[in-house]
């Protein structure tokens, strides 16, 4: 997996993907192999229901998989399964109740889904565990700024009624 991961840190996706794959071919039940080579298609915008297949696979070898439910939900967004992508953030959060990439995610999901007050109170979660998370910042994702003033109003609602 070593060399795998250093064909990654140097930016050569495409020698990590083929070296992932090889090491599939040889273990087909590496978990690790399915959630990088998922998480580079992911990057790269290409096979997105690939990324999905590999780690629902994964995570049916590996249920406790943390990293996995992570990205699953971030592939189930871009591919707009948005109900799937929030269970999966909700169980990561079940693995992992202080994970502020899951909240975040989960507030991402519900958000646009349609569910701002959900989606705040999620965002909330991460916030309050992470101030400084990328990504969220007084209760938004930073693809909804039109949604701003009313997420960040919940939220800061949420954060004074915590002190």
């Amino acid at each position: 997996m070593l060399f795998r991961s250093e064909l990654l840190r140097a930016g050569d996706e495409t020698g990590a993907a083929d070296a992932f794959r090889a090491a599939l071919r040889t273990n087909p039940d590496s978990v690790d192999a399915m959630r990088f080579l998922a998480g580079i298609l992911r990057r790269q915008q290409k096979h997105l229901g690939d990324a999905e297949a590999l780690l629902r696979r994964a995570l049916q070898l590996a249920p406790d998989y943390l990293a996995a439910w992570l990205l699953l939900g971030s592939v189930l967004i871009e591919r707009v399964k948005l109900a799937d992508a929030a269970d999966a953030y909700r169980r990561a959060l079940a693995l992992d109740e202080a994970s502020t990439e899951a909240w975040a995610g989960l507030g991402n999901a519900l958000s646009r889904a349609g569910d701002a007050n959900a989606g705040a109170v999620a965002y909330a979660r991460a916030v309050a565990l992470e101030p400084g998370i990328p990504g969220v910042q007084m209760g938004r994702s930073e693809e909804h700024t039109s949604e701003l003033q009313s997420h960040s109003d919940l939220v800061c609602r949420l954060l004074l009624e915590k002190k």
